[in-house]
């Protein structure tokens, strides 16, 4: 990593309304597919799968298993911008994205041609901040999961 490494905001920063790399809708579309068929995982909950312009900080798409893991529908960011998933994250989370992550693959990827940047996809793990409401949603889900299985385990005791 070089001595004046950039970090993930100070990229945000420098590339926000620049003009980037255009590609079109169709174009996105064969990369998610692409990225989506090499992590083919057979759960409702993961990867969630996103495109983001990061010139205009907005979503060009936003899988829908967010809800599933997050409880945000994708229109929360689909509508929203960079900044609505940004101060979802964990702040520990966000903090080795930035610093240490991040300028690790700005790195490499500043030593990969503009033609082959499609060819490149950075996946990260991380910790997210879920809204009371699916906090809520979850909490009820798990009491009747035990209702469901103390009636099964003690079948007089619940009639």
């Amino acid at each position: 990593m070089s001595a004046k490494a950039t970090t993930y905001e100070k990229y945000l920063q420098i590339v926000s309304g620049s003009s980037g790399i255009k590609i079109s809708k169709e174009e996105s579309g064969i990369i998610i597919d692409r990225f989506r068929s090499a992590h083919d995982i057979p759960s409702p909950f993961a990867p969630v799968t996103y495109m983001l312009d990061y010139t205009s900080k907005k979503y060009l798409y936003v899988d829908e298993t967010l809800y599933n893991l997050f409880g945000y529908k994708p229109s929360y960011f689909m509508e929203g911008d960079l900044e609505n998933y940004t101060s979802k994250l964990h702040p520990l989370d966000f903090e080795i994205l930035n610093n240490k992550i991040f300028p690790v693959n700005f790195d490499f990827i500043k030593q990969v041609p503009v033609a082959e940047y499609p060819d490149y996809i950075f996946s990260y793990n991380h910790r997210q901040v879920l809204s009371v409401s699916f906090l809520i949603y979850l909490t009820l889900k798990l009491i009747i999961a035990l209702l469901i299985l103390l009636k099964k385990l003690y079948p007089a005791m619940t009639q």
